[in-house]
């Protein structure tokens, strides 16, 4: 029973899921690219750089706000979807 009431809204927001995947796979290729700049900024620069440490700093601050923004907004499009499952 709650396996048919999953496959009913997973085909009823089926392109909602499709592009929230999408935009995801997006933001995971954008996060690995900073990823290789990161580990190839250590090798320019050895020892401890205190500039370097700043920048990485930011660019972890960067990934968790937008780590929120992300669960903002999958809560904001999937609780009113799962609350109704539910009830």
């Amino acid at each position: 029973m709650i396996w048919k009431k999953i496959a009913d809204i997973i085909l009823k927001n089926r392109l909602l899921i499709l592009i929230l995947i999408a935009v995801s796979s997006i933001f995971m290729g954008y996060e690995a690219s900073k990823v290789r700049i990161t580990f190839n900024g250590g090798k320019v620069l050895p020892g401890y750089n205190e500039k370097a440490g700043h920048i990485k700093d930011m660019s972890a601050g960067a990934v968790v706000i937008a780590a929120l923004f992300a669960l903002i907004t999958g809560t904001i499009i999937f609780l009113p979807k799962l609350l109704l499952l539910f009830k």
